[in-house]
């Protein structure tokens, strides 16, 4: 089950939650772990939701691991999601993620620090920038995933699968919160009553927007509960100020329940298995990797596609697209995947410039779509991409190796005029974890003086070598004047 809350002025309740930064108009923080299909009944957050609907905003991960998302949207004037000089993505300040980071941490209770290895998430000063217009958890857009039809806005993001649960307020609204276990918010009005193994958590988030004109802050809480149980029992105590919207999902139907005004709302909800939409097509990765070795590298994916029995292949040509997240370890050369594509290689779209010459520590996220077209059959076709990228120079450490992360894929599909469908992937596929080598500051003394000896001796030679010739030189023109 599920519900939303809507709190027009945050600051009513707490002081601990707050926007600190005067550029920043919206902090979206997105926690999915979708990790298998909602098969039971859900309480949905909107208005008469669909499945699809569901499943868009906190879509099945085909990783074991949850992902966490975070944007930051500012100003239009703002210089945070301006370009530099030369087209290419400015990383965040230390103070301006210190900022976002003190309002991210009262959110999901987790200590955060910029540029510090003891921060569950990478440090802020990394966020990428993508378009405005796709919006968390995906990034990608109904009408075309590789195409963005108006780059000029865009907002701050960074995208992580962790391995520990959200707390602070992400914890404390959630409607499965036993008042005695988290005494920072006594202003739930949605309780439910079931045995925590009848309950399966698939999402939450938290919105912090600032309202037109009046300073005020208003937080948007969502959350979705895949239940088991034959009857639960939901106790709704309003609150000023807040409003609470709950609908139910059974399958394709959506019903919305009308909280009563004596403060209270039960509902008794039927173990139905609710009948699953029938996808048209089913992927597989069979194979993941990062080839080739050194600094240059190319991410190869194989998927099996298969269509479902119902589906009639009729379309020549299926176009298949695959969202690929770097870290800031890594990044794709717009100039040599254009190159590639002249000679037949996939259409590559980039959501933000990237400088080819920034080092790892002074680089950002990025987002890239890779997209090929493939003939359909009656039986699966295998369908291979390949993609170069390159790792970047990381600043020495005590360390032998650092660590860059390719996430797993988000894999759509295209047959002729049919919409953009996202594939829910059939196994599990882990990121990708590459080591980078990285300077050794235990030789940079070694190092500091072989090169002083070596630049001193070269320049001693230089010079005896510029006296002998002066000499030389001297000695033949005073033979000739005599």
């Amino acid at each position: 089950m599920s519900h939303t809350l809507v709190f027009d002025n945050i600051d009513q309740y707490t002081n601990n939650v707050q926007i600190y930064d005067d550029d920043i108009t919206e902090i979206n923080v997105h926690y999915n772990q979708h990790i298998a299909t909602a098969t039971d009944t859900a309480i949905a957050a909107s208005t008469n939701p669909t499945r699809a609907q569901l499943n868009r905003y906190y879509p099945q991960l085909s990783t074991e691991s949850p992902q966490l998302s975070i944007t930051v949207d500012y100003k239009d004037t703002s210089s945070k999601i301006h370009m530099e000089h030369y087209s290419t993505v400015k990383q965040m300040s230390l103070n301006d993620s210190a900022l976002v980071c003190r309002t991210i941490e009262a959110l999901i209770g987790h200590p955060l620090l910029p540029l510090s290895r003891q921060s569950p998430i990478a440090s802020l000063v990394f966020m990428g920038l993508v378009p405005r217009e796709l919006s968390l958890p995906l990034f990608d857009q109904t009408s075309d995933p590789s195409i963005i039809k108006t780059p000029g806005a865009k907002q701050r993001f960074l995208q992580q699968h962790i391995d520990f649960a959200p707390t602070g307020w992400m914890s404390a609204l959630s409607s499965t919160r036993q008042p005695q276990q988290d005494n920072r918010s006594p202003i739930t009005p949605i309780i439910l009553a079931s045995s925590s193994a009848a309950v399966q958590s698939i999402g939450k988030s938290i919105k912090l927007r600032r309202q037109d004109n009046s300073g005020r802050l208003q937080m948007v809480f969502n959350e979705v509960i895949s239940i088991g149980s034959q009857s639960v029992k939901l106790t709704y105590n309003p609150q000023p100020l807040v409003t609470s919207s709950i609908s139910l999902l059974q399958g394709e139907s959506s019903q919305d329940i009308k909280l009563g005004s004596d403060g209270s709302a039960t509902a008794a909800v039927a173990n139905v298995a609710p009948k699953q939409a029938v996808p048209s097509w089913t992927a597989k990765v069979n194979l993941r990797e990062a080839r080739k070795q050194g600094f240059h590298r190319e991410l190869f994916t194989q998927l099996s596609i298969h269509p479902t029995l119902d589906t009639k292949v009729s379309s020549a040509h299926c176009f298949l697209t695959i969202l690929d997240n770097f870290d800031q370890g890594a990044f794709v050369d717009q100039y040599e995947v254009s190159e590639i594509q002249r000679f037949g290689g996939p259409n590559v779209h980039l959501y933000q410039l990237i400088d080819l010459e920034k080092p790892s520590y002074n680089s950002t996220q990025n987002y890239v779509a890779t997209s090929v077209s493939f003939t359909p059959q009656a039986g699966h076709v295998e369908v291979n991409v390949s993609l170069p990228f390159h790792l970047r120079y990381q600043n020495p450490n005590t360390s032998n190796y650092r660590v860059s992360v390719v996430s797993p894929p988000i894999v759509y599909i295209k047959c002729q005029s049919d919409e953009w469908q996202r594939l829910d992937l059939a196994t599990y596929v882990e990121s990708l974890r590459i080591e980078v080598p990285v300077g050794q500051l235990s030789l940079q003394k070694f190092i500091s003086d072989a090169t002083l000896f070596v630049t001193g001796v070269g320049s001693l030679v230089v010079v005896i070598a510029i006296i002998i010739m002066s000499s030389k030189s001297a000695s033949s023109t005073s033979k000739k004047h005599k």
